[in-house]
């Protein structure tokens, strides 16, 4: 399996923030990542299982996702890229 984001997109910046509970030894993590869209098409994203996600944003809009745990990905259903040209950003 190939844990790289699908050519489709192009990573500008990422930012992720971890808070650790050390009594239930569990984390919590916001990240944020800025993509360039390079072609038309779905969102998809590797992830680590397991893993849970509680809310996916776009552009400040929450939006649907799918994990599929068994291909440790996820793809982002609820928001439509066709919009933007080639080379448009989201994030």
């Amino acid at each position: 399996m190939s844990l790289r984001l699908p050519t489709t997109l192009s990573p500008l910046h990422y930012s992720l923030t971890l808070c650790s509970d050390l009594t239930h030894l569990t984390f919590r993590a916001h990240c944020s990542v800025k993509l360039r869209v390079n072609e038309h098409g779905p969102i998809v994203c590797n992830v680590a299982t397991p893993l849970s996600i509680e809310k996916c944003e776009v552009d400040g809009t929450d939006t649907e996702f799918v994990v599929e745990e068994s291909k440790e990905r996820i793809t982002i259903t609820g928001y439509k890229v066709d919009h933007l040209v080639q080379g448009g950003e989201v994030g």
